[in-house]
């Protein structure tokens, strides 16, 4: 079932902004996403991405646009996505940005912005998640940072670390990454055998950045005590 747009007059007038077709450039064609998530009357939120430019198909693009909110922030139903292309000049384009934003911030619900540009392979569903053996965890690391901070969010990949893992030791490490890739020297974080999608879920408010990153090698699992 593919996704359905409902459109007031103010998103009416910003499709229509959209819609001024580009003329592709060298990187690729820009786009910005945005989504509606309600799971009842009394709870809707409301995302969106920045501009970012691919060759992509919008079919791809919409695709895994849907994937990552789905994947990130635990969704499963009442969820509508769109993409579309915007005008290869800057100035519409930032136009464009700040009337999606000031559209969702005059309804109701909260307005969450993410870090998000379209990846091959996004438009692929997720696989299931895997399942620890009897001697791993699926683990995650996620490091809190920003001027104030902590208005951004990072997040590891998903991996399975031996049980007896010092995860303390595997934090260091991703913070180490972030503060380094994000110049953000503030950074502090830890790692969690928890339900990623669910912290996720919980600090949508923050600016969510998915880096990607997994523990190259693992700390010597410390022996059980029984």
């Amino acid at each position: 079932m593919r996704r359905i747009t409902y459109l007031t007059d103010c998103a009416l007038a910003i499709f229509c902004i959209l819609l001024w077709v580009p003329i592709a450039s060298g990187q690729g064609t820009p786009y910005i996403c945005y989504a509606t998530y309600s799971p009842d009357s009394s709870h809707i939120t409301h995302y969106h991405s920045g501009i970012f430019q691919t060759t992509a198909s919008l079919q791809a693009i919409s695709d895994g646009w849907e994937n990552y909110l789905k994947k990130t922030y635990d969704i499963s139903v009442n969820l509508n996505s769109v993409c579309h292309y915007l005008s290869n000049d800057p100035a519409a384009q930032r136009y464009a940005a700040q009337q999606v934003e000031q559209m969702w911030k005059g309804q109701k619900g909260e307005v969450v912005r993410v870090d998000w540009k379209y990846v091959p392979g996004q438009d692929t569903p997720p696989p299931p998640k895997p399942v620890a053996s009897g001697t791993t965890l699926n683990c995650y690391c996620s490091a809190y940072f920003g001027p104030n901070g902590g208005e951004n969010l990072a997040f590891s990949d998903s991996f399975e670390a031996p049980k007896g893992t010092d995860l303390n030791l595997v934090r260091d490490d991703f913070v180490k990454f972030v503060r380094e890739k994000y110049s953000a020297k503030d950074a502090n974080g830890g790692c969690s055998s928890e339900d990623k999608a669910k912290e996720a879920h919980n600090m949508r408010s923050k600016k969510i950045i998915e880096t990607g990153w997994k523990p190259k090698t693992f700390p010597k699992a410390q022996p059980q005590s029984h």
